[in-house]
């Protein structure tokens, strides 16, 4: 039975775009099996449910069987082993990877898939957090801790449960990953696989309880932890040989200096060797040394080769957010100072890439036979397109298909639920639109107006909130105004959203026009432009210059066009910079009351940056400010009442009170 509740909506979201699968390696849980389909059966509705069984001796097939999963089978023992069968077999775009002994949350992984999907990373991890006494044994705890230390002080970085059993891996990551180990060691070699190729991946904190009654741990602390730490050492080996076989290098020589300088202070001092065998054995130890450090740096040239396969192969199989070709040609060229300039320059943004064609031999590059070739894939293309027409490169890149735009990205808010075509360049939806959303206080039936909607962010946010609103935005750019349109039929809205191309300053005949007369809207909610251009200096961008500044009269004309719109007891909703709160109550004043105040700060410790405000039409009810809006910490994470409204979509207590 489920453990938690939560709404479905980013999974069924992520459903109807991509094919996910729920991967369930299995022992003997009879006890538990069947609870763990249903339990994600409710979770995903429609994803496939597969049960491998590993040579179970009890009923966990028929159970399985009977709950509704396809069951498969495999005869090599080991969770390794298993894993290796799902991720060759089974055809997918999210991957679920859960054990079936009921102790994980299947409601988080709407959560998770979210995660996935709108932040496009190859791996979520489920990090514990233990609800019973009995769940999370101490013993496996300390444990854990130790070997993520471990794992963190050797490849740099690391999760706080890394061997957590429940993930969300991309079709990327499960494709390209190669499985070495048999056993339990699966989980330390998924995250270390991640670490190593600088995968995009995140954790997600989620409930873990007791195992149900009947059910046995086939886990064993101290030869399992052995193990997994075994493995961490031969991972280290192959994926460090540098600095691996350098400490057994110095190591050795150090040795063999301990031994070796009795006998050679002795042969200066004397002119004999009287340890003839220990002189002997400290030349053969630093021979040793010197052969080990040699090793390293062969086979750290060796292992960059294969690390470069790795991310190849990783780079051939499409990225979520486009199931087109995964692998882009940016560059070809044999002039080499260039494809390093190009390297650094995607180096610097952080972008992945791959040159081909480097390892030629020295006649064919300095001939130039065989140009090189630079590969991005379509998630960072475009991106990486405009890095180099920054810098002067246009003239370098290769030539798009025709047809295809490079001035749209494809994006997505509240965790996946809505989700959004915008121009890569000039303004961008950011936390504004979501927040300005999730303060409106409107009801089913009611009519909205955006005004300034953009590409339709916060509009759309708030339909999808509320069911059954009808939502008008208001966009004087013909561009954007395009663009809301298509954004309103990707999230099937177009029964209750629609566009219209006005001037928010246009005048009332010409908003009568666009079939929004006076006193038509029950709520109106807007981010006009906050900057005075006279007092800060503006973007050279045209678009970010007009959805960012306007002339300090501009507010007050904003908030009488929404008073024209607004029936008698409509209500407007606003965001703005909080240093303008006085600017913002003078407009309001004479026309509106009941005026709530809700502030917004970056961290607990700092000032507020924006305020939200609601104001009713026509009322004389007092002045109140709201407890704020923390959105993150003090160690920069988001809080978790900011993950609420700007992942899942509660709104906030403006547009409750």
């Amino acid at each position: 039975m489920l453990r938690t509740t939560g709404t479905t909506g980013d999974a069924v979201n992520a459903r109807a775009r991509h094919k996910v699968a729920v991967l369930i390696p299995c022992f003997n849980e009879e006890a538990a099996i069947a609870g763990v389909v249903r339990d994600f059966r409710a979770a995903l509705p429609g994803a496939e449910i597969y049960v491998y069984d590993n040579n179970s001796t009890d009923g966990t097939v028929e159970a399985a069987l009977r709950a509704g999963a396809v069951v498969r089978r495999e005869r090599h023992q080991g969770k390794g082993h298993v894993v290796r069968r799902m991720f060759s077999d089974v055809e997918a775009d999210i991957y679920v990877l859960v054990d079936g002994d009921a102790t994980y949350d299947a409601p988080s992984v709407q959560q998770m898939i979210a995660r996935l999907v709108e932040e496009r990373l190859d791996m979520v991890v489920a990090a514990r957090v233990g609800q019973d006494i009995e769940a999370y044994r101490s013993g496996h705890r300390i444990g854990n801790r130790l070997l993520s230390g471990f794992v963190g002080h050797v490849f740099g970085r690391t999760f706080s449960d890394m061997l957590s059993g429940y993930r969300v891996l991309s079709r990327r990551f499960v494709k390209s990953f190669p499985v070495l180990s048999g056993g339990f060691e699966i989980e330390t070699e998924l995250t270390i696989h991640a670490l190593e190729l600088g995968l995009p991946v995140a954790e997600v904190k989620t409930p873990y309880y007791a195992r149900p009654a009947g059910s046995t741990s086939k886990l064993r602390t101290w030869r399992d932890g052995i193990r997994i730490l075994w493995t961490i050492l031969k991972l280290y080996r192959s994926e460090r040989p540098l600095p691996f076989f350098t400490g057994i290098g110095v190591a050795l020589a150090a040795v063999s200096i301990g031994l070796g300088t009795p006998v050679v202070l002795t042969f200066l001092r004397e002119g004999v060797v009287p340890r003839l065998p220990t002189a002997v054995l400290a030349m053969g130890l630093m021979l040793l040394a010197f052969l080990s450090i040699a090793s390293g740096l062969v086979l750290d040239t060796v292992t960059r080769g294969r690390r470069e396969m790795k991310f190849l192969a990783y780079l051939a199989q499409r990225a979520l957010a486009n199931r087109g070709v995964a692998v882009r040609e940016l560059v070809r060229t044999n002039n080499a100072v260039l494809v390093s300039a190009v390297g650094a320059l995607l180096d610097g943004a952080g972008i992945p890439h791959m040159v081909l064609d480097r390892h030629m031999s020295v006649v064919e590059g300095s001939l130039g036979i065989l140009p090189c070739r630079i590969l991005v894939d379509d998630e960072h293309h475009h991106e990486a397109r405009r890095i180099l027409e920054d810098a002067g490169l246009a003239h370098e890149l290769r030539p798009l298909p025709p047809g295809e735009r490079s001035d749209i990205t494809d994006d997505a808010i509240l965790g996946g639920r809505v989700r959004l075509s915008q121009q890569r360049r000039g303004h961008r939806v950011g936390h504004d639109a979501v927040l300005l959303a999730a303060a409106t206080a409107a009801r089913a039936g009611d009519h909205v107006v955006d005004l300034g909607a953009g590409v339709g962010a916060a509009g759309l946010a708030l339909a999808v909130r509320v069911p059954q609103t009808k939502v008008t935005l208001v966009e004087i750019d013909p561009t954007l105004a395009e663009i809301a349109a298509e954004n309103i039929a990707r999230n099937g809205l177009q029964a209750r959203v629609r566009v219209a191309v006005l001037d928010v300053l246009s005048g009332g005949d010409k908003f009568a026009a666009a079939g929004l007369p006076s006193g038509s809207a029950d709520r109106v909610m807007m981010n006009p432009p906050f900057n005075d251009p006279t007092q800060v200096n503006v973007s050279p961008d045209p678009q970010r210059r007009a959805a960012h500044s306007a002339p300090a009269a501009a507010l007050a004309q904003w908030i009488e066009a929404s008073w024209s719109l607004l029936h008698s007891a409509g209500t407007i909703t606003m965001i703005w910079r909080a240093d303008g709160l006085v600017d913002v109550l003078a407009a309001l004043a004479p026309r509106f009351g009941g005026i709530a105040i809700l502030p917004v700060h970056g961290r607990p410790d700092r000032p507020a940056i924006r305020v939200l405000v609601r104001a009713r039409k026509q009322s004389h009810a007092a002045l109140s400010l709201l407890p704020p809006l923390v959105l993150n910490d003090a160690r920069g994470r988001p809080t978790a009442e900011a993950e609420r409204v700007l992942r899942d979509a509660e709104p906030l207590p403006l547009a409750e009170s």
